[in-house]
């Protein structure tokens, strides 16, 4: 379920970005896409390190 408010989240982005330069046009679709494919392999791929888990690896000692 998180996927699908991520995948919503970069849709809005995109529409941010559309009116940018070709190159930061394709380089934000190329983040935008592996984003989304990072979380639905998260969601389906039980091994996958879901996105919330490493950002609180990451910054867990901040708690």
């Amino acid at each position: 379920m998180l996927a699908l408010l991520f995948v919503c989240i970069a849709l809005f982005d995109w529409f941010l970005i559309k009116s940018k330069s070709k190159v930061e046009k394709w380089g934000g679709l190329l983040l935008i896409l592996l984003i989304a494919a990072w979380n639905v392999s998260a969601n389906f791929i039980l091994w996958w390190a879901d996105p919330f888990v490493i950002i609180n690896m990451a910054l867990g000692w901040i708690q």
